[in-house]
């Protein structure tokens, strides 16, 4: 398996972070210390180093393509309007309307024949809109036609053929250079784009790092401006609340992670099944996706006797630590090409069930290969995670870091690498009941 490093440094609370990605990797600091920035940039870096080319071919090529079968559409529509029934302008733009259907289904397939597909249908678009045109006539009011080859920046001549003509000759020329421009970026891959990626897929307002790394086998993915691709790192899937898995929010990572607890990717291996039967043994039961009354899928809880069927958003926020990861083993998910964020799980858990969870991602780990990237600042969550990580023969690759407080900045942290060790992290948390005594002190 693939070994990686993590690098931010100078990034809001994070001085300096070197992390260490071979299997179970725990960071923990107070607040405030840049845990929760850390998991989110990772999350963005690995997600889209993946997915840059679908979002070249997908969102910034075909999403051109797009608008101007769009605009077509519009055009015929208004060129049509107030005529008699089974005009060529309506017809037309019915015709751009099923191509547009079709193009919706090609960009939610295979990148491989994407590209050509989308190419012909935004052909056949072309041509439907040259009928349109060629049904222009002298009964149509003048200014309303003006208006709308000024629309489509067609250039008015006394030749009508010979304009619209121009007009295709210019957007086959425009398909041309954009097609030009997609393969330039899918061989250079600039590292803009994966930015820009971030900015479109997860709006924010917290700016970019300027010194910013991933290592897959000690080389950087990013270099020389570009984004290379991770050869076995294909998803990286973050949770910083069990909520995140039913409530509804516009939140983009919450969503993501809402698609994988629903879809299925592919069949289980023997070992991820006797995983699943193991939290189904823990939570009584198991998650199904189902419909609901008004057709709509669903999750609920079905206790093994039967008794209990409820909507998984009804029961405890612990209970759904537990819920999510068994939908996530059992749809394929998580795998030795994965990596899983998690944001303190133990918040929310009982304390024999803080250290079942802990064994859950140490198994994980050693079965299945699943990296994972854990904050927490429990004593229970990292000494459990240490304990059976040794007792699975697994510490080896199971990394503690402890931030602390900056040198030349009171307002940042480093992130210091204790190995395999943990005797740092619980000093810290010695000196954090310590100041519980202060509390309620003059000044305080």
């Amino acid at each position: 398996m693939s070994r990686y490093k993590y690098i931010m440094r100078d990034y809001h609370a994070i001085e300096n972070a070197e992390i260490e990605l071979d299997g179970i990797t725990v960071l923990s600091g107070v607040n405030g210390c840049g845990k929760s920035t850390l998991s989110r940039w990772l999350y963005y870096i690995v997600n889209g180093a993946v997915n840059l080319e679908r979002y070249l071919v997908v969102d910034d090529y075909g999403g051109k393509l797009w608008k101007k079968m769009e605009d077509w559409r519009v055009a015929c529509m208004e060129l049509g309007r107030g005529r008699v029934s089974d005009n060529p302008m309506d017809s037309a733009a019915n015709r751009i309307q099923q191509v547009k259907g079709k193009f919706m289904q090609v960009v939610s397939g295979e990148l491989d024949s994407m590209i050509e597909e989308m190419q012909e249908l935004y052909l056949d678009a072309l041509a439907f809109t040259e009928e349109c045109l060629s049904g222009l006539d002298d009964e149509m009011p003048k200014e309303r036609v003006e208006r709308v080859l000024k629309f489509l920046d067609i250039h008015i001549g006394s030749d009508l053929t010979l304009s619209i003509a121009l007009f295709s000759q210019k957007e086959r020329e425009h398909l041309q250079k954009e097609t030009e421009a997609l393969h330039q970026k899918l061989g250079n891959r600039p590292r803009k784009l994966l930015f820009e990626f971030v900015q479109q897929r997860f709006p924010m307002d917290e700016g970019v790092p300027e010194e910013l790394q991933l290592e897959e086998d000690s080389v950087g993915i990013m270099e020389q401006d570009t984004v290379g691709r991770l050869l076995n790192l294909k998803d990286a899937i973050y949770i910083d609340t069990p909520m995140a898995a039913t409530e509804d929010s516009s939140n983009r990572i919450w969503r993501d992670l809402q698609r994988r607890v629903m879809d299925k990717k592919h069949a289980l291996s023997p070992e991820a099944s006797s995983m699943l039967e193991g939290i189904g043994h823990l939570i009584e039961g198991k998650v199904l996706m189902e419909k609901n009354p008004i057709g709509r899928p669903e999750l609920r809880y079905v206790s093994k006797d039967g008794q209990v069927n409820i909507e998984l958003k009804q029961v405890a926020t612990g209970f759904k630590t537990f819920a999510y990861m068994q939908r996530l083993l059992e749809n394929g998910h998580l795998d030795k090409n994965t990596l899983l964020l998690i944001d303190e799980p133990e918040a929310h858990l009982h304390p024999q069930w803080i250290v079942e969870f802990a064994r859950l991602l140490v198994l994980l780990n050693k079965k299945l290969g699943l990296k994972v990237l854990l904050a927490s600042h429990n004593p229970d969550m990292v000494a459990a995670l240490h304990d059976i990580a040794e007792k699975e023969g697994m510490l080896d690759t199971t990394w503690f870091y402890v931030a602390e407080p900056s040198q030349t900045s009171p307002h940042q942290f480093v992130y210091k690498n204790l190995g395999h060790e943990i005797a740092e992290i619980f000093k810290s948390f010695n000196i954090a009941l310590d100041r519980i005594k202060e509390y309620g002190s003059p000044g305080i």
